[in-house]
């Protein structure tokens, strides 16, 4: 695996990284087992949260990674849901995205994780949904006002290399970008074969501002690797007809050259100047490793150029 610089800063990470949410509803020795499979198929970025779980993943990761030399390996959670417990003593989420909550978030991540200090820190979620509603202050309100210095006192004092956003859409992504400098974006599902909405303005803004995308979601939550079978979920929702059939397209290209599906999702971006790392989330060690096979396999650059021509995708190398 190679390691690609993050923004302007001093970090780099892995090519490959492994998505956390995926460990959070199997057995403990399901994600002992799935991690080992990352870290022996060269994965050295790790990414988690709070959220997932919750709690659980933090604490599986940070079990796994405590038996790592901490030189080999970078690390990202997020911030902005804090965990605390209800009546029954189960954890329950609650959006805090001021700066003490901030603060208060990165403290007890060290504690789930056991580690003094993470590698990048981001922001979770800060999108619509967050806005406030029938005149309440926002949570981005919050994020601007006070947040965003946790976030660069953090960054300042040592406690993590490099901050940003971890979201779902491209809008939120701008309006963060006009008010602060963002080193990296976890971005999930908004730049791959059917869903190219990075591409016309963030894609280029995150070039001229020297941030690193950190891409999720290659199969937008399943069709681009299951292909369009009956009840093939597109964003975490049965995919419609219109975006069966453009599937159905792809697989035919994929047929035309004898290329996987699924190695096209994963490799749509491998190499893109201002995606340093794509993120894998699975609990299933042979998936993953069908996830490792599927990201080396030989794609000629015919196939990107023909999946253009047929107006299905197009590959940002033909633009060079």
């Amino acid at each position: 695996m190679r390691f690609r610089q993050v923004g302007k800063t001093d970090l780099e990470i892995c090519e490959l990284a492994f998505g956390g949410a995926s460990i959070e509803t199997v057995s403990e020795a399901g994600a002992q087992a799935v991690l080992e499979a990352a870290w022996t198929g060269g994965i050295r970025h790790f990414d988690t949260a709070p959220h997932y779980g919750p709690g659980i993943s933090e604490v599986r990761m940070g079990r796994f990674l405590a038996e790592k030399p901490r030189g080999e390996f970078t690390l990202s959670t997020k911030v902005g849901r804090l965990l605390a417990p209800d009546a029954t003593g189960a954890l329950q989420r609650q959006l805090d995205y001021s700066y003490d909550g901030i603060m208060r978030s990165v403290e007890e991540s060290r504690q789930r994780m056991g580690l003094d200090r993470f590698d990048i820190l981001l922001v979770h979620d800060i999108g619509p949904e967050s806005y406030g509603v029938h005149g309440e202050r926002s949570h981005f309100a919050d994020l601007m006002d006070s947040g965003w210095k946790a976030m660069e006192q953090l960054r300042r004092e040592g406690a993590c290399a490099a901050i940003g956003i971890g979201v779902n859409g491209v809008d939120i992504c701008l309006r963060v970008m006009e008010q602060v400098a963002l080193d990296i974006i976890l971005l999930a599902g908004r730049y791959t074969l059917l869903d190219p909405q990075a591409e016309p303005e963030l894609l280029p803004l995150c070039g001229e501002e020297s941030t690193s995308i950190l891409l999720g979601g290659v199969f937008n939550t399943g069709i681009l690797a299951t292909g369009a079978v009956p009840g093939a979920l597109f964003q975490y929702r049965p995919a419609d007809e219109a975006m069966l059939e453009k599937t159905r397209q792809l697989q035919a290209v994929c047929v035309e050259y004898g290329v996987p599906l699924p190695a096209a999702a994963l490799q749509f971006a491998k190499d893109h100047p201002a995606i340093p790392s794509l993120l894998v989330a699975t609990a299933s060690p042979d998936q993953l490793a069908a996830n490792f096979a599927n990201y080396q396999y030989p794609i000629p650059s015919e196939f990107w150029a023909r999946l253009a021509e047929c107006g299905l995708a197009r590959h940002y190398s033909l633009d060079k």
